[in-house]
Formats: structure tokens, sequence, C-alpha cells
């Protein structure tokens, strides 16, 4: 009975969870059903006698955990970090900062190297740029803390360099002992501009919102990277312990995780090299299916399944967990889009 309640959990789950990215929601739901299945257990128990059922309710609770873990990897654990992740944060001061200028030149270079918190990148429709910066420290006391946060240097330069207005911005600290600090940095550029990003952060999230560009770097640990509306000719992004989602397009794509999901919506309006990985975690691609576009597809996972929804493809591998193909007459086609895609725990699905 148990063994039977067990195979009805997993395969129940199996096919839920590769619809789904796991949530703290969902999570809260299978909690939920432990605990129902752990109170009826102890019903069925009562008087020293064991009940059948009690292994139905057990197998299909381990069943349904296993198959969240196959499907979603250690994604499950990235929604639980980024539910509680600021739990317990004991900063005790707080200073804000405000770096403004115009943007006289039609090239810009920004760069931004931070610590411990999130980059938030975003267009305006105003001619100069606006970053904001918030810096928190901790400290036994409120005196520690303010004295911790009067080591931190705000490094910014605005230059022109052949033609190209460059903003660097950093920070830094006497003793490099970032642990004591949190710092957000948002900022706000100019539409239209011919712009090269390079963002690189720890232990924050990297948004990006309506960017257009040619070069956007792009790199984070423990923390996700949004990208809503990001155009570029190249896009490289890196991240560990968080999620990659938006929706992307540019020549060149390569976008890379560890334990965490990537959802990624591609236009394919133009022609395009995709190149996504993670390990730990499900890969969910949403493409149009426009008879001028062609695609050139190799996915593969090491556990969990892959799943292709786009007409007239041509296989010469389709397997469960792995499939390599592509559009009828490709190379004929006005749009030709390559997608490389890896997994090793979690699905593949495309449409």
């Amino acid at each position: 009975m148990g063994f039977g309640g067990f195979l009805l959990g997993l395969g129940g789950g199996w096919y839920f969870f590769r619809y789904i990215n796991a949530s703290l929601d969902i999570i809260s739901y299978i909690l939920i059903l432990i605990g129902v299945g752990i109170i009826i257990n102890a019903l069925l128990s009562k008087g020293g006698r064991r009940n059948p059922l009690q292994g139905l309710f057990g197998g299909m609770i381990g069943g349904l955990f296993l198959a969240l873990f196959i499907t979603q990897g250690f994604a499950v654990f990235e929604s639980i970090g980024e539910g509680f992740g600021n739990v317990g944060s004991n900063y005790r001061v707080q200073e804000t900062e405000s770096l403004t200028g115009a943007v006289d030149l039609k090239k810009l270079y920004l760069e931004i190297n931070n610590h411990n918190g999130g980059i938030t990148l975003e267009t305006w429709n105003q001619p100069g740029y606006q970053i904001d910066i918030t810096m928190r420290a901790k400290g036994a006391t409120d005196r520690q803390a303010q004295e911790n946060l009067d080591k931190v240097q705000v490094l910014f330069s605005d230059n022109d360099v052949a033609g190209t207005q460059r903003l660097s911005l950093e920070f830094s600290e006497p003793d490099n002992n970032w642990s004591n600090y949190a710092i957000t940095i948002n900022a706000k550029i100019p539409e239209k501009l011919a712009l090269d990003v390079d963002l690189t952060t720890s232990n924050g999230e990297i948004v990006l919102t309506d960017v257009s560009g040619n070069e956007i770097l792009l790199h984070t640990s423990n923390g996700r990277i949004a990208l809503d509306k990001v155009y570029a000719e190249t896009i490289s992004g890196s991240t560990s312990n968080g999620r990659i989602s938006g929706e992307v397009e540019s020549t060149i794509t390569d976008l890379s995780t560890s334990n965490g999901s990537i959802d990624l919506t591609i236009p394919a309006t133009k022609s395009g090299d995709y190149t996504l990985d993670t390990s730990n975690g499900s890969i969910d691609l949403t493409l149009p299916k426009s008879t001028n576009i062609g695609y050139d597809i190799n996915l593969s996972t090491s556990v969990g399944s892959v799943s292709v929804d786009l007409p007239n493809l041509s296989y010469s591998v389709n397997e469960s967990r792995r499939k390599v193909a592509s559009t009828e007459g490709y190379l004929g086609k006005e749009i030709q889009v390559k997608i490389a895609a890896e997994t090793s725990v979690g699905s593949i699905d495309l449409n």
C-alpha cells in the first residue's frame, strides 16, 4: 500500500510540477499536505493497530517530494532563500546618496562594481543619468554601525574617453570586510543610446528594465537576474543560487546559473544564438511559431524530461532527456535562431 501511494504521489507530482516553477506558495501547500498526512496517520494508528492507509498517505507525500526535487532541482531552495533571505538582518544605520549628471554623448559605457546588494538599471525619458545609492551598515551599537558606514568610500567617475561617456561606480572599505554592509543601487539612464553595460555584485539581484544596448555583461552570486525587455548585440549573464527570467533578444546570448531555473521569452525578431545552462533547475522558453523563423535546437537534461512544441522540426535525436532538431528548410529561413540549453536536474520546456 505504501509503495502504491509513493508511485501515485511521484506520478501525479511529476505531471504537475513539470508545468510550474517552485514557489513559496507551492512549498507551503506541500507542507500543509505533510501536516495533514501526519495527523491522519496518527488518527489511523490510534489503538496501536497499523492501518494500511497509513502507508498510502506516507508514500504519497514521499512521492510528491521526490517529484518536486526531480523536476525543479535546487530551485526549491532558491525560492525559500528568496522568501526568507532578509529575515534577521541587523543593519542599524542607513545613508542615501544620488549621483546625477548630463549625458552629452551618444555613446555611454556604464560600469558598476557592487558588494552585498542588488543593482537595478532602467531607462527613462530624461536627458541625464541618476544613480541612487542606499548603504546600510551593521554594528553592535548604533555608534559602531555609523563608524563602520563612515569607512565606506563611494568612488565615482564620469569621463569622456574616445567619444564615449564612461560612468564608473565602485566602493572601497579599508578592511575589505563587506559582511557588515548592504548596498543597493538604482540607476536610470536616457533612452536610445549606444550603450555598453558591465554590472557586478554579490548577494543581490540584478534587474534590467527596458534596456537596449550593444554589449551587456552581468554577474552576481546568490541572487536572481531579471531581464525585462532587454535587447542587445551581446548579452552575457551568470549567477549562482538564483533564477534567470524575463524577455531578451540578442545576436549572441549566454546565460548561466547554478541552483536556479531559467524562464525566458525570446521574441525572435532577428537571428540569434542562445546558450542557456543551469545545474539543478528547470528551463522554460517561450518562442514564436512564425513560418519565417527557423530553429536549430540542442536540449538535454540528466534528470528530468525535454518537451518541445515547435512546428516542422526534423529530429536527429529525439529522446525523453535529449532532443536535437532543426526546422525543415532552416538555412533558407529569414530569421535563424539557435538554442543550446542544458540542465543537470530539471525539465526543459519550449512553449
